[in-house]
């Protein structure tokens, strides 16, 4: 029972429905110069931007879903060097990451023929 007590308040705290003793979301987002992977591309965050900024500043986005049950990830239509994309966290954080590089991520290797 104490372990699923403890699970229940870690789901919690990554929700972002602890907050400090109060009953607001806890306002953290993600630090600038975070690396993501999404869609076998490495993304940094820029910064933060907020939701009536998105549409408004940023471009014109389309949904794409969850990232990991974490983000839920609109992408940006970029220029030909780079690729924007904005994650919404579940605190209702927006932030702008642009692609660090084209290289793919790779699914780690199996070595055990499993």
């Amino acid at each position: 029972m104490k372990k699923r007590m403890d699970l229940i308040i870690v789901m919690l705290g990554f929700s972002g429905l602890l907050g400090c003793g109060t009953n607001a979301p806890s306002q953290n987002a993600l630090p600038t110069g975070t690396v993501l992977g999404w869609n076998n591309h490495l993304y940094k965050v820029v910064h933060s931007v907020t939701q009536r900024d998105v549409g408004k500043e940023i471009g014109t986005i389309s949904y794409h879903g969850k990232v990991s049950g974490l983000f839920t990830v609109f992408e940006l239509p970029g220029s030909k060097r780079y690729k924007s994309i904005v994650f919404e966290s579940p605190t209702k954080q927006y932030d702008q990451a642009n692609i660090v590089e084209t290289r793919q991520i790779l699914p780690p290797m199996n070595y055990f023929g499993v």
